[in-house]
């Protein structure tokens, strides 16, 4: 290594260590990275890859051999201590992207492998964190990359780590379309389990430029498994359509995109969908949310429903109101067929069984992106897709009565159509279905989302109309804090004549 290229890496680790106030390690040797995993870097490895998502466990000997193979691979380590006792509180690696073939066959097409560099390892202890950090970590790491010659780094990460996907946008990473990675991992619990992984990409050109719009305010939120973002900041009805479909590229475990508005003539807050439909896990979720995640009632005005919804939050569950048409005429047979067309307020959705005719279409396709065509053609088929949300809802009943929903969502005005981890409005539409079959109100009815989650509809009817319904289930608060989004994508640096 040339020596001015090392003196400007001290250079920044010095840099790093001032901003900080860090002991900054940067381990090239197997006697330093001995001294930092004795140091702390052992545990800390342990303890950040057993958290959410991904529940991973690793032994002593397999952290050890992780970095030893950095090492070995000539890939760079950098670790960040605590002043006080030098216990390790952070770590970043990389290794050149050539030394991962199982990373560099998933991305080869996208970059040239040898200019290319991977960024393998990131943690920072969970009570030093929201302390810009991970941010500062990686620009040593990714600066002592550059230095070395490299264009770009390639960064992979859970789809649902929405943490490390925001500091990842904050420090100037772009996510890679269309490209992922079913990951196998030995969970804490000694079970293996597949987990899904995207790819971001960081260049010079993008760490040097202010190319992110940065909102102050936007929380990921989990109701019934339905990852749903809730912008705070002011962003203007025409320019939604854009924010959402830009969140929803940089955060691809994201469903659905709520912005919220402040009424001038009133004190209710408006949640806004992107698409102007109505989503009942978005207002669960704004709720929640306005009660800070306590014990209350709260009146908030939603799109696509004509009246102010209540959401009240008990023991961490959120129930709101769902905005029905009162006639029992909203939930209509189709032909005999065994499947239901329903319509609520702001969407309508057309009601199947695995076993009748268009559930069976849809079920027997194995990819999902052909599927997702076919739930089109259908909705399509049945007038349904000029409305400003629809959706197709297949349903499996199992022998013991449990209720099992694929839901499948079309959103007109942003053209995007989701296979939903989780559906309120959807889950409220079975429900209105039941009640109309029993001719009876329903009462806290189960049904289980994709995501595993049961979500808990109850009806109110009478012999004449639907009076009431309501969706019920615990919400999870992923992500809340600024989120980074950039205003440009950015196409890889490719070899000459890749």
């Amino acid at each position: 290594m040339r020596i001015d290229v090392e003196k400007a890496i001290e250079a920044k680790r010095q840099e790093i260590e001032a901003k900080t106030g860090l002991l900054l390690s940067w381990i090239r040797t197997t006697d330093e990275l001995t001294r930092v995993l004795d140091e702390g870097l052992t545990e800390l490895y342990q303890q950040v890859f057993a958290d959410f998502p991904y529940n991973e466990k690793f032994s002593v000997e397999e952290v050890k051999s992780a970095f030893e193979a950095t090492l070995n691979a000539g890939g760079l380590i950098f670790t960040a201590s605590a002043p006080d006792n030098r216990k390790t509180i952070a770590f970043v690696s990389s290794v050149p992207l050539r030394a991962e073939p199982s990373i560099s066959d998933v991305v080869k097409s996208v970059v040239d492998l040898q200019t290319t560099s991977y960024f393998s390892e990131d943690g920072v202890a969970q009570a030093w964190r929201r302390q810009n950090i991970s941010t500062n970590m990686k620009d040593m790491l990714l600066t002592a990359n550059y230095l070395l010659g490299y264009d770009n780094v390639i960064l992979r990460t859970s789809l649902y780590n929405y943490p490390q996907i925001a500091s990842v946008s904050k420090s100037g990473g772009v996510v890679i379309s269309e490209i992922s990675q079913d990951v196998e991992s030995k969970r804490g619990d000694g079970t293996i389990s597949s987990d899904k992984r995207i790819f971001y990409l960081f260049d010079l050109e993008a760490k040097k430029e202010n190319n992110a719009e940065i909102f102050n305010r936007v929380t990921v939120a989990r109701p019934g498994g339905n990852d749903t973002a809730i912008v705070w900041d002011y962003v203007p009805r025409a320019s939604q359509g854009a924010v959402s479909l830009n969140i929803q590229k940089i955060y691809p475990g994201v469903e659905q995109v709520m912005f919220v508005e402040k009424q001038k003539n009133t004190q209710l807050v408006r949640g806004q969908m992107a698409g102007g439909e109505f989503c009942g896990n978005a207002t669960r979720s704004l709720g929640y949310l306005l009660l800070g995640a306590k014990d209350g009632s709260v009146d908030v005005e939603i799109s696509g429903a004509t009246r102010p919804l209540n959401v009240e939050v008990r023991n961490g569950f959120s129930k709101t109101q769902i905005p029905i048409l009162n006639n029992l005429e909203c939930i209509k047979s189709v032909n005999g067929t065994g499947e239901y067309v329903a319509k609520l307020e702001g969407i309508s959705f057309l009601i199947a069984f695995k076993d009748t005719c268009n559930g069976k279409q849809v079920s027997v396709i194995v990819d999902l992106e052909k599927r997702k065509q076919q739930v089109l053609n259908i909705l399509r088929e049945y007038k349904l897709s000029d409305e400003p949300a629809s959706g197709l809802l297949v349903l499996n009943r199992k022998e013991n009565g449990d209720i099992y929903l694929d839901p499948y969502v079309y959103v007109r005005d942003t053209g995007t159509l989701y296979y939903e981890s989780g559906c309120g409005s959807g889950s409220t539409a079975v429900g209105l279905m039941l009640a109309k079959q029993s001719g009876a109100s329903i009462v806290d009815q189960k049904i289980i989302q994709p995501s595993g989650m049961g979500l808990y509809v109850s009806v109110d009817r009478n012999e004449k109309a639907f009076l009431s319904a309501t969706v019920s289930g615990p919400i999870e608060l992923l992500l809340d804090g600024k989120m980074y989004l950039s205003k440009k994508w950015r196409e890889p640096k490719l070899a000459f004549g890749s």
